[in-house]
């Protein structure tokens, strides 16, 4: 169900601070899906005010001794791979007009490597290709966008593969339109924060959401209408949204309210589909420990199904 807005929502942001300075950090390896991840932030990045894109390229090293000191052969062999990889992606940045930089990574580790890039100033957010990430049943712990999730302590955007929205550059002429998950943990109000920082520097219109459980038990069914099922559902997600709601107000950002009930991850992926939105941005929680790596994560469902770019933010 939609909420509508709590009035109208003023054009300024005086409650959102934009950095001097943004860097995004974009990890290439050559492959389609790495492309498709280019071609969006040659897209959007201008628009939000991003200020270079670091290009990232992990070589594995040739020898078992990991830290050994490479000799000028090997960097030579590496620059050049990393210099194919990512051609592709330096001509699209090129032609949007975006500076860049090529950091060429040797480890054994790539999701590491990557998940380093945004530590320590490094990187403001991560971008990257989901790649073969649509079948669930097929993710292992040693999936590198699923590890770089899980190490990284900057927003990490999911771009999917395919012919869908995700590829296309947004309108330039419209808002840039979120889908905000909000479920009132201290993770989706860091996301609440992310899209005020995101309107803080470009025109963005969010749809904030709230996923409610279905009451499936068949003695609350025999006792209660649907129409005070749909209430009650209502009234516990405005609850929940009650926060974020304050914060988007205090940021001048206007939004939407949507309510819908059932699995998570399915009614978040067709909230973005059907309202047309071109990001779905979300907290994430307990993805420190490579445990938590359960089918069930409502974050590894939405990656799963959505067709438009997926940031997660701790």
């Amino acid at each position: 169900m939609k909420v509508p807005p709590k009035g109208d929502v003023a054009s300024g942001k005086p409650g959102a601070q934009a950095r001097d300075s943004v860097t995004w950090v974009l990890a290439i390896d050559g492959s389609a899906g790495a492309n498709y991840a280019a071609q969006y932030v040659a897209g959007i990045a201008k628009r939000l005010q991003v200020a270079e894109v670091r290009i990232v390229n992990v070589q594995a090293p040739a020898g078992q001794e990991n830290t050994r000191r490479r000799t000028s052969k090997e960097l030579e062999l590496a620059n050049s791979a990393a210099e194919q990889a990512s051609d592709t992606a330096q001509r699209m940045l090129k032609a949007a007009g975006l500076k860049f930089t090529i950091d060429v990574v040797m480890s054994e580790d790539a999701a590491s490597a990557i998940a380093a890039c945004g530590r320590k100033g490094k990187g403001d957010e991560i971008v990257m290709g989901t790649r073969g990430l649509s079948a669930l049943r097929n993710i292992t712990l040693g999936s590198v966008a699923y590890k770089v999730l899980h190490l990284a302590r900057v927003p990490v955007t999911l771009v999917p593969s395919g012919d869908g929205r995700a590829s296309r550059r947004p309108a330039e002429r419209q808002p840039l339109q979120l889908l905000l998950a909000c479920d009132g943990s201290r993770a989706s109000q860091r996301a609440v924060e992310y899209a005020c920082r995101l309107a803080s520097v470009s025109k963005v219109s969010v749809a904030l959401i709230n996923v409610q459980p279905r009451i499936v038990s068949g003695n609350v069914r025999s006792y209660f209408s649907r129409e005070q099922i749909e209430s009650f559902h209502r009234d516990e997600a405005l609850k929940t949204l009650r926060g974020a709601q304050r914060r988007l107000e205090q940021a001048g950002v206007p939004y939407e309210i949507h309510i819908s009930a059932g699995p998570a991850a399915e009614g978040l992926v067709h909230a973005a589909q059907s309202l047309g939105c071109d990001r779905i941005v979300m907290g994430t929680r307990g993805l420190a420990a490579a445990s938590s790596l359960i089918m069930g994560s409502v974050t590894y469902g939405v990656v799963q199904r959505a067709d438009v770019p997926v940031t997660l933010v701790k």
